[in-house]
């Protein structure tokens, strides 16, 4: 939408609607395409930086995320690379790390819903 696909954004609303079984009539839905459509286009890199480091509340949570990031990365190729230490054989280093991996897996929906801003999709 906000690249002007009116078109597309119209065929999205149509199949939502079919999803949730509500008619909808397109004459009624008015989506304006605003001057801010286009606005980032043409933006050097140092507008875009400039444009980050000018409100306090994007700086934050921009270095929030990549603070995050980091720290998931490491701490995945750590773990990733480090199961070799835990046990004697390669067996006993593929039962950690497949532990390891289902223990993150089963672990992360709770975590998601309690601390995510939406419950989790998948209960």
């Amino acid at each position: 939408m906000t690249l002007g696909k009116v078109e597309e954004a119209k065929k999205v609303l149509v199949m939502y609607a079919k999803l949730a079984k509500k008619p909808i009539n397109l004459d009624d839905v008015n989506l304006v395409v605003g001057e801010n459509a286009t606005k980032d286009e043409g933006k050097s890199t140092k507008d875009r930086i400039a444009d980050i480091l000018s409100n306090k509340a994007v700086l934050l949570e921009t270095l929030v995320q990549w603070y995050y990031w980091f720290t998931s990365c490491m701490l995945f190729y750590f773990l990733n690379y480090g199961w070799s230490s835990f046990g004697d054989t390669p067996y006993v280093n593929y039962l950690f790390a497949g532990l390891g991996e289902a223990i993150a897996y089963l672990s992360l929906i709770p975590i998601i819903t309690y601390f995510g801003r939406r419950k989790g999709m998948v209960f």
